[in-house]
């Protein structure tokens, strides 16, 4: 038996719960995850941020980001960086045990997983790893699904609808400017792969977090559906990450123009953008934030970043011209 298992049934159970935030590119965790921390409960929370890509940018787009965010870069926790998801959480712990220098105080862990990450494996490691397991317990996934694409990319790209299949909730996210109809096609295309899961409609994932995580905690059952089913996945062969930077700041028309016409290109399969940048007119950061067509260039919080970095994920994309066009970006920039 499992050690998570072992709490005798009248015990107050101590074990720190584990949420997982998953959604395919561009759904929306970050956005949660950022209205999570600012909730009354957000002191009270540890967070593991997981990404895609040569470089780490997610963690920066984490508004409390500080000792408590880990960012696990280059590679996704279903895979090659899934033994340092172990250690960041071992660590986390050891911190959270000490008395006085170093200690880290939390209640709750959060992970945010990878746009391209299977659930299954996240669930099965804090469940086969002992240690883990004695100081952990699932407290569900909270899925972001984009209301305009989710039923595409489940058709296209497995990882998608395992995303959906493992919910125990659902937000169906970027609902603004879609017909009634339309929302109603997307809502029935999750129903079709999680007929279960409470699925809530939003707007910048403006939802209530807090009833959102009660919402999400697990029965046992379902549990045991995680255990049968939590095998590793691979990515899709052809999803490559490129990461861009440059240590100047950038011209914000030619910027916004450049990213338009990589969103619109239709020989690229453009899943994912984002990026934080130094701009020439801006003392904040100029935070990009894209999927697919859809593109929103904006400020951020706090001051312009010294080094600009801009990561794109896809399929299709040549290499050679999309860093021909980041040249001529940073050449009209000077």
């Amino acid at each position: 038996m499992n050690a998570a298992a072992s709490t005798p049934p009248d015990a107050p159970d101590e074990r720190v719960p584990v949420t997982l935030l998953s959604g395919f590119l561009g759904s929306g965790k970050t956005t949660l995850l950022n209205r999570l921390l600012r909730s009354p409960v957000g002191a009270g929370i540890a967070v593991v941020v997981n990404e895609f890509g040569e470089l780490p940018i997610d963690g920066r787009l984490v508004e409390s980001s500080q000792d408590e965010v880990l960012e696990l870069a280059n590679g996704c926790i279903c895979c090659s960086v899934r033994g340092d998801l172990v250690r960041t959480a071992h660590e986390l712990f050891e911190r959270r045990s000490r008395r006085l220098v170093g200690r880290l105080r939390f209640d709750r862990l959060v992970i945010e997983a990878s746009g391209l990450a299977s659930p299954g494996p996240v669930h099965q490691t804090f469940r086969l790893d002992d240690q883990l397991a004695r100081q952990t317990r699932p407290a569900g996934t909270v899925t972001l699904c984009h209301a305009g694409l989710i039923e595409s990319q489940m058709a296209e790209f497995t990882e998608a609808a395992e995303q959906v299949g493992y919910a125990d909730v659902c937000v169906l996210n970027h609902t603004d400017g879609l017909s009634s109809s339309a929302l109603d096609a997307a809502e029935a295309s999750v129903r079709r792969v999680n007929a279960l899961a409470p699925i809530h409609r939003a707007v910048r994932a403006d939802v209530d977090v807090l009833a959102l995580l009660d919402e999400a905690e697990p029965t046992e059952e379902r549990w045991q559906l995680f255990d049968a089913s939590g095998t590793a996945t691979s990515h899709t062969d052809s999803v490559v990450s490129y990461s861009l930077v440059h240590d100047g700041a950038l011209d914000i028309h030619r910027l916004k123009i450049w990213l338009q016409f990589v969103a619109a290109r239709r020989d690229w399969r453009i899943m994912r953008m984002k990026g934080i940048v130094r701009t020439a007119t801006r003392t904040e950061p100029t935070v990009v934030q894209a999927v697919h067509q859809y593109l929103e260039i904006g400020p951020g919080a706090g001051a312009a970043p010294e080094r600009s970095i801009l990561v794109v994920i896809g399929r299709d994309i040549d290499e050679d011209v999309l860093r021909d066009g980041w040249s001529r970006l940073l050449a009209g920039s000077s």
